[in-house]
């Protein structure tokens, strides 16, 4: 994808009902696919613990296609000052795809300045993939604000999530942070860095500002937790805290 725009132009992907009336899951979502290395599969016939390493090996959420790799530097284009809002269509029952989904994304990739607002499923999801990126808003979400997971090794900072009931939604975390949901410990585990991160909750809201689980690695910097109803930092799952923390204590679950 080429999506270049700037401050005072932004590029904006939105639903084609009239402004006004204008809502959640009026379109499905930007879905980009990369061959970077991912240990995955979403459903389909390799679901499971998949280091790709050959090629499109990984099925996306939402039957978009292929992706996965094994070249972390995979390039797949540019995305600045684009918006991506009211997404998050239901494909099949309890299936929506995110506003941003970044499959197996490269470093080469720029992604900078974007925000998400007001979808269904998560506002930024990355499966897999090393992409850098910066800069990301995201607003009015029915689920999670920041989500990693099929062993994303990326490094992002500067985010503002604002988690809000707006018209019925119900966002969940603020991040929510996988290793491979179908085997925990599989090779190439998430393993990101964020840094400089604003989670903000709402108080009628009983998620948590950031859960660790399933086996992820990585680690947050620099940034404040704020506003939410159950934990400000949750870790769950021995193969979590088998990561460099030690033995699971026995009050977590």
């Amino acid at each position: 994808i080429e999506a270049v725009g700037n401050a005072n132009n932004p590029i904006i992907f939105t639903s084609a009902a009239a402004p006004g009336n204008q809502a959640p899951g009026d379109w499905s979502g930007l879905v980009i696919h990369g061959e970077a290395v991912a240990n995955c599969a979403v459903g389909g016939a390799v679901a499971g613990c998949n280091l790709t390493s050959t090629g499109n090996d990984c099925v996306s959420d939402g039957g978009a296609g292929f992706f996965g790799g094994s070249d972390d530097s995979d390039n797949s284009g540019s995305m600045r000052y684009v918006r991506s809002e009211y997404a998050g269509q239901e494909i099949s029952p309890n299936n929506e795809l995110n506003a941003f989904t970044f499959n197996a994304v490269g470093s080469g990739t720029t992604l900078q300045f974007l925000q998400a607002h007001r979808g269904t499923d998560d506002l930024f999801e990355w499966f897999g993939g090393a992409s850098n990126s910066s800069y990301f808003v995201g607003t009015g979400g029915d689920d999670d604000g920041l989500d990693w997971q099929m062993g994303y090794r990326g490094r992002h900072q500067f985010a503002v999530i604002v988690a809000t009931a707006l018209d019925g939604a119900d966002a969940d975390k603020g991040m929510e942070c996988d290793n491979n949901e179908f085997d925990f410990s599989c090779p190439g585990e998430s393993n990101g860095i964020m840094a400089n991160l604003t989670l903000i909750g709402e108080g009628t809201l009983t998620a948590n500002g950031i859960h660790f689980r399933r086996g992820t690695n990585g680690g947050i910097f620099n940034s404040i937790v704020m506003d939410w109803a159950s934990t400000g930092f949750r870790m769950q799952h021995d193969e979590t805290f088998d990561n460099g923390v030690g033995p699971r204590p026995s009050f977590y679950t």
